[in-house]
């Protein structure tokens, strides 16, 4: 319903529940130094080209004499439509805000199993431990990652 509207990735990144697991749970979700959405909507773009342009090269299924039309915005990214080489072309429907909840890997199935919502836990990750920040005797930063019994362990 929002393939007219423009994608931003600062705003698509909450829309798809990044910014809240992440952070402090006593201040606002956190953005990322760094645009996220926008980096994932690239490579989900480039995925889809990549496998538009294998079904093209093994000649199966509708579409496979065509080029492939790639477009981004906040839901289906207004899909380009048009063929290369004549015949249908694939649609690579990208929106940013979908590239993030893909990123939500853990977070889905603990609410759709369990019905937990994950909560934002600082620097940790939830449920793996020992793996944090730690500040040093020399004030820089260490991270640990033992994530599990057998990684910490060595």
């Amino acid at each position: 319903p929002w393939a007219k509207k423009p994608g931003f990735a600062s705003v698509c990144e909450a829309f798809g529940g990044f910014r809240f697991v992440n952070g402090f749970t006593d201040r606002a979700p956190v953005r990322p130094n760094l645009s996220l959405g926008d980096t994932l909507a690239g490579l989900h773009a480039a995925l889809g080209v990549s496998l538009a342009l294998l079904k093209r090269e093994r000649g199966s299924g509708s579409g496979s004499t065509g080029g492939c039309g790639v477009g981004r915005g906040a839901d289906k990214g207004g899909a380009g439509r048009g063929a290369a080489r004549g015949g249908a072309a694939e649609i690579i429907d990208v929106a940013i805000y979908e590239a993030i909840f893909n990123m939500l890997e853990g977070v889905v199935p603990e609410y759709d199993g369990a019905g937990v919502v994950r909560q934002p836990s600082g620097s940790t990750l939830t449920g793996i431990v020992p793996t944090n920040t730690y500040k040093c005797a020399d004030g820089k930063f260490v991270v640990i990652g033992g994530n599990g019994d057998s990684i910490f362990k060595r």
